[in-house]
């Protein structure tokens, strides 16, 4: 089955599993996970914020996302769990540069910090994938397919956002 164009329950609900196995493939066994909808196109294919030193994080997939195939929706979800395993890393670096250097100059670094950071977070995450499994769609209930079918997919019966990955 493609993938759906645009998160439904269903697809939510295969999402959500498909990060928790990936998580646990890559190291994040004990991490918790909350999984958010971006209704609207803000030009947000996916983004993950960890929750300051702690082992939980919001992830959010926006519409782009759903747009792509199962090999790039994989490695989108790998490259944002990279970033739960780099962020303490990038948090220190981030107090160090203000500490020592001051919020100017702190700032004015910032921007390729974060360019060299994502830079590594693809590169870590392309090589990940490819070891890991694309999602599977085909998992998604018959009443989707049904429910698609009649509605083209654009809108769902039900909504359940921040929904808590155990």
């Amino acid at each position: 089955m493609t993938s759906p164009t645009e998160m439904t329950d269903d697809a939510y609900r295969v999402l959500v599993n498909y990060i928790r196995d990936i998580a646990d493939k890559v190291g994040l066994k004990d991490w918790q996970f909350f999984l958010e909808r971006v209704e609207a196109d803000q030009g947000v294919i996916a983004s993950v914020e960890v929750w300051g030193d702690s082992t939980t994080c919001t992830l959010w997939f926006g519409p782009p996302f759903w747009k792509y195939g199962p090999r790039m929706q994989r490695e989108t979800v790998v490259h944002e769990l990279v970033h739960c395993h780099t962020h303490k890393l990038v948090r220190l670096v981030k107090t160090t540069m203000t500490n020592e250097l001051g919020n100017q100059a702190a700032h004015a670094m910032n921007f390729s910090l974060e360019q060299m950071h994502e830079m590594a977070v693809d590169g870590i995450a392309a090589s990940w994938a490819r070891m890991l499994p694309c999602i599977d769609w085909s998992d998604l209930s018959p009443l989707y397919t049904e429910y698609e079918a009649q509605t083209g997919g654009q809108e769902t019966p039900l909504r359940r956002d921040n929904v808590v990955i155990d």
